[in-house]
């Protein structure tokens, strides 16, 4: 996904403040956040759990999806983080 804000935002990666923390921990934060009432914090908790080491979170890659089935197009990164960004632009977060 940074790969794609990259070239999106025509940026380098030098350019980013690219920081770590466990998905563990990450995921343990957003509970508390939404305890506390931020909708930051579900959000931020359901896309955390893609990243536990177990992978169990990571659908598309070991089950595949059903959006044939479904008749769903194929997305496009790059046209998904545009629109990311730009809704972004217009969210108040808090």
């Amino acid at each position: 996904m940074l790969e794609s804000a990259i070239r999106v935002t025509g940026t380098k990666e030098k350019d980013w403040t690219i920081t770590k923390e466990p998905a563990e921990e990450r995921f343990k934060n957003g509970i508390q956040e939404m305890k506390e009432g931020s909708r930051v914090g579900f959000a931020k908790m359901m896309y955390t759990r893609v990243f536990y080491p177990d992978g169990c979170g990571v659908t598309a890659h070991n089950k595949g999806t059903l959006n044939s089935l479904l008749g769903l197009p194929k997305e496009d990164i790059d046209e998904a983080t545009k629109v990311a960004i730009e809704r972004s632009k217009s969210v108040t977060w808090g």
